[in-house]
């Protein structure tokens, strides 16, 4: 007997160390930063960044939250909504957004660049989860007031 318990304690303390040291972050990319220009469409991953050269502007996608859009493989009677929660940085000086993909606002002003949501992928499906690493948003930046 106590043959089996100098072999369970190493062993029990073995596996405890390798649960503890197990990752827990979701696999999100790894942040990084993009220049992206006006009038075209660009495409971000949760913690990503992109950068509007000349108008010291940079939007950063944090998460997508209360998504309920239609799932592909029903028919629904509204199309439903997701919530892209933004990141706005400009001169240093940060701001949380939230834009749409059906309900206002779909797009945010700040400092004379107009932010719009283009699109949110991939789409819903009833037979499955979307994990928060999988989304990506479509957006466009333009000059307007």
């Amino acid at each position: 007997m106590r043959l089996s318990q100098s072999l369970c304690t190493p062993l029990l303390a073995l596996v405890l160390a390798a649960c503890g040291s197990s990752s827990t972050s979701s696999s999100l990319p790894a942040p990084t930063t993009t220049d992206v220009s006006l009038d075209q469409q660009f495409t971000l991953a949760p913690g990503q960044t992109a950068r509007i050269p000349g108008q010291g502007l940079a939007i950063r996608f944090d998460s997508v939250a209360g998504d309920s859009r239609c799932p592909q493989d029903v028919v629904c009677v509204w199309e439903g909504d997701a919530s892209v929660h933004l990141t706005l940085t400009r001169n240093g000086a940060s701001r949380a957004v939230v834009v749409h993909t059906a309900l206002d606002p779909k797009t945010v002003l700040e400092g004379g660049v107009r932010l719009s949501l283009v699109g949110v992928t991939p789409n819903t499906d009833s037979r499955r989860a979307i994990s928060k690493a999988e989304y990506r948003v479509q957006l466009q930046a333009s000059i307007g007031g």
